[in-house]
């Protein structure tokens, strides 16, 4: 009987342990896994950098990833960044991109209140939420006539227990990653309707 009750008793806490751990992530839009492959429809092109209006360090910053994208999808021939005068291009753009964190202080740390009030039994309950917003413009020029203007938006909710909290820079840096890849995706797909009409 002794044993029956250390075995329950085991049993509960292991399952009220593997309740208090957890993390989510959710990216908007989606993107799936299959990169897009163009055919050099926008010729050559160089990138320069507009001065975000909104930087968040943890990101870094965006245009040189947009640029890779841009490289690997096929849609330019020629990738030059970082621009310089003498670029024999056929297009050049001018990439903005801002992004804002949204912590949740006043939410999270009611939940941390709470959550030490009741000495950690409404732990599995709560939810740590942290949201991401990227958005890109992108300005496409033909020699010193700007043709268009495309412009696109990404964000990312992250969430974690409180005992998964230490796991909170990791997946902050994955949060981050997908987001800019589902708002680079959104910009080349602009983009090739922008240098379909145009060429």
């Amino acid at each position: 009987m002794g044993r029956k009750k250390w075995t329950l008793a085991i049993v509960a806490v292991l399952g009220l342990i593997s309740g208090c751990t957890g993390t989510k992530m959710a990216i908007h839009p989606e993107f799936g896994d299959a990169s897009p492959k163009y055919e050099g429809l926008c010729g050559s092109v160089a990138v320069r950098e507009v001065t975000p209006d909104k930087l968040y360090p943890p990101a870094g910053n965006l245009v040189p990833g947009f640029a890779d994208v841009l490289r690997e999808s096929g849609l330019a021939k020629e990738v030059y960044y970082p621009a310089r005068p003498d670029d024999k291009v056929d297009h050049t753009i001018d990439a903005k991109f801002d992004v804002f964190f949204e912590p949740n202080m006043g939410s999270n740390m009611a939940k941390s209140f709470t959550t030490g009030l009741t000495l950690f039994l409404l732990e599995p309950v709560f939810w740590y939420n942290y949201n991401y917003s990227m958005k890109g413009e992108v300005g496409l020029y033909r020699g010193p006539l700007k043709v268009s203007t495309v412009r696109s938006e990404s964000d990312a909710e992250m969430q974690m227990k409180f005992l998964s909290l230490g796991q909170a820079v990791n997946l902050e840096g994955e949060t981050l990653k997908q987001c800019k890849q589902a708002l680079y995706r959104q910009l080349l797909g602009e983009l090739k309707k922008e240098c379909s009409t145009v060429q």
